[in-house]
């Protein structure tokens, strides 16, 4: 029986479907392996600040600038809140159903 190789939905990469998730291998993947280790790291580090008793506020931040740097992305208002009204059915993977990003 012959493996079928598709494109993952998600990431454009060959893919297989196995009906229940997408078994992909981008061409990134080196590069995607990597910033998952940075982000993993940026975790550690803020747990080693929880435990050495250190502002848990001041530490989150710490971490979350270290993984948007990893990520090289940045906040821009009103940016996801356009994304999702302009691919609605995106909504489900942050959390929203079908109802609004903020309803009025």
């Amino acid at each position: 029986m012959a493996t079928t190789i598709e494109k993952c939905p998600t990431c454009g990469a060959d893919a297989i479907d196995r009906s229940e998730f997408w078994e992909a291998c981008p061409d990134n993947g080196k590069e995607l392996a990597e910033q998952v280790a940075s982000i993993r790291k940026a975790i550690r580090k803020y747990y080693l600040a929880l435990d050495n008793r250190q502002h848990g506020g001041v530490a989150e931040n710490k971490a979350f600038s270290e993984i948007q740097e990893v990520l090289g992305m940045t906040w821009v208002h009103g940016e996801v809140k356009q994304f999702l009204e302009d691919h609605p059915k995106m909504k489900p993977f942050y959390g929203l159903g079908c109802q609004q990003a903020h309803p009025e």
